[in-house]
């Protein structure tokens, strides 16, 4: 379920969310250098382009900066990040069949899904106290 949200955003469907990182007076993040719109270029193939070299498509990447653009946002940002990468890593072993890089690949999912969990727990800790 995850993974299709994560192709409808890189997909351009920004759903009701992209506007939501900009309410109610958080800390605007200085601009990211962003990797241009990949276009329909960048939805020819699973892969997609990446032209900064960073694990994650460019209409991805585009998408969460656009998700969660203030300073307040950088864990949320960064998991999704590590999201993205994970699933792009999915998408290009897996179709190969090389069971070595498959198990890598699950073992550092589950990794970072963990992280992900410990970072969303630590925020709202801070929310709390």
């Amino acid at each position: 379920m995850a993974l299709l949200a994560l192709t409808a955003i890189g997909c351009g469907d920004s759903g009701s969310n992209g506007d939501k990182g900009d309410a109610g007076g958080e800390i605007p993040t200085p601009s990211p250098v962003l990797p241009p719109d990949p276009g329909k270029a960048g939805k020819a193939t699973l892969e997609g382009i990446d032209s900064n070299h960073n694990g994650v498509r460019d209409d991805v990447e585009i998408a969460i900066w656009k998700y969660a653009p203030n300073q307040n946002q950088e864990i949320e940002r960064e998991a999704m990040f590590q999201y993205a990468k994970a699933v792009q890593r999915i998408l290009i072993v897996v179709p190969s069949g090389d069971i070595t890089k498959i198990l890598e690949v699950e073992r550092e999912s589950a990794y970072l899904r963990n992280l992900e969990l410990q970072q969303v727990m630590a925020r709202k800790r801070k929310v709390i106290l």
